[in-house]
Order: structure tokens, then C-alpha cells, then sequence
């Protein structure tokens, strides 16, 4: 019996190890998702992340802001994202 407990308990560290990985890489990355027009594909797109929105321009180029493109993400982003913070800084 002790080794079945001995082996829960590694492979729930294993996994909060894994959760951990995956999510630090998600806040690291820079692109969340992709967007563009529905109606013309090449009028407006470009990605976004939990800090910036991207706008792809000709000649493979980019323009980075808040207000390059009618793409807004929801202001619950950030929100979200601090929440997440405050909540493995609580732990």
C-alpha cells in the first residue's frame, strides 16, 4: 500500500511540474491566437498575446500596439492574467 501512495504522489508532482511548464510558456509567448477579416483576409491580420496586439503589414512586416487594428481583445485578458498571477503567488 505504501507504494501505491509513493507512486500518487509522484505523479501528482509530475503533473503540477507539467501545469507549471505550460503555463509559464504561455505567458512567455507573445502569440496567444490569430485573427483576421472575415471579409477580405488580407485587410486586417495579425496575432495577439497577453501584452500586445500585432498587426501583419506587406513585405512581411508588423506593426505592434494597442490601437493598429479593429481587433481588440476583451479587457478580461488582462484581468485574467493577474488573477492567474495572484493566484500561484498565493499557493
Amino acid at each position: 500500500m505504501a507504494s501505491g501512495k509513493a507512486l500518487y504522489s509522484i505523479a501528482v508532482v509530475a503533473l503540477g511540474f507539467i501545469c507549471f511548464v505550460v503555463g509559464a510558456i504561455a505567458v512567455g509567448l507573445p502569440t496567444w491566437g490569430n485573427f483576421h477579416s472575415l471579409d477580405n483576409p488580407n485587410f486586417d491580420q495579425g496575432y495577439f498575446g497577453p501584452w500586445r496586439v500585432c498587426k501583419k503589414l506587406l513585405y512581411n512586416r508588423e506593426k505592434c500596439g494597442t490601437d493598429v487594428s479593429k481587433f481588440q481583445p476583451s479587457s478580461k485578458l488582462p484581468i485574467s492574467i493577474y488573477l492567474w498571477i495572484y493566484a500561484h503567488n498565493a499557493v
